[in-house]
């Protein structure tokens, strides 16, 4: 009888201590946020002042220039906050996202094609009084995982995580598989497409990378048009840019 006593508490002692691993491992997991976990209304923009620079100035201003496929999504794991206690809200933010580099066409010589490369962008995923919140910066839209950017980077030493980030939001972001983006900064896709994707002449290449002034109009608008393939991480995308040159210096443009 003892030994049956013995046994039943042995077992005992084993169901509790498997229950106790059972519960630590539950709580010990960290519960990730993405984008598709947060509701319309919990998707907030901050109105930021920031300089923003056309396309010559931006080049300059970049540390590194770089074709990259996006390897994440936006997530509370990969996002960092700056809770201010007295004012009882996140008063600075950004994610560190992961890209792989797949051309390069400014650097210090430290990346290469092929390189994994994290990098800062003015969105993030974070809680706050019991409830998951995605801010970003102007309406500036999240890197997609999957999709192909070329980006325009400082050398992020003063950045909030470190790491190089995105100049002026949407000003240093062109997306390639939807270039025709209402972003505000049409021009400066339209000049990072034709100077780093296309194979017009130098002769065309000049004319529209000099040009004072680019701005939107419809396919029916353009006087000439030239196709241009865009080298994506799915895969080539076929888009046609047409051109109407009202003056010297400042041309019609339409992507489609």
């Amino acid at each position: 009888m003892m030994r049956i006593i013995e046994n039943n508490w042995k077992m005992l002692v084993l169901c509790l201590i498997l229950c106790l691993q059972l519960c630590f491992c539950s709580c010990g997991k960290i519960k990730i946020v993405t984008s598709a976990d947060i509701s319309k209304e919990n998707k907030l923009s901050c109105v930021a002042e920031f300089v923003t620079f056309p396309y010559e100035e931006l080049k300059e201003e970049s540390s590194i220039i770089t074709k990259v496929e996006v390897l994440d999504k936006l997530s509370s794991e990969n996002s960092l906050t700056d809770y201010n206690e007295e004012y009882g809200m996140v008063i600075r933010f950004c994610a560190v996202r992961s890209v792989r580099v797949l051309e390069v066409y400014k650097s210090d010589g430290e990346i290469s094609a092929g390189d994994e490369l994290q990098i800062q962008e003015s969105c993030a995923i974070y809680e706050m009084d019991g409830e998951y919140y995605q801010d970003t910066m102007d309406d500036t839209p999240p890197l997609q995982k999957g999709g192909t950017y070329i980006l325009f980077l400082d050398e992020g030493t003063e950045n909030m995580s470190g790491k190089p980030s995105i100049i002026s939001c949407q000003n240093g972001m062109v997306e390639l598989s939807q270039p025709i983006a209402d972003d505000g900064f049409f021009d400066v896709s339209v000049k990072a497409i034709v100077e780093y994707e296309s194979d017009m002449s130098e002769e065309e290449k000049e004319n529209i990378l000099q040009a004072k002034e680019i701005y939107e109009i419809n396919p029916s608008e353009s006087e000439k048009a030239k196709d241009i393939k865009l080298e994506t991480s799915k895969g080539e995308v076929d888009i046609s840019i047409g051109m109407k040159e009202e003056e010297e210096g400042v041309i019609g443009v339409s992507i489609e």
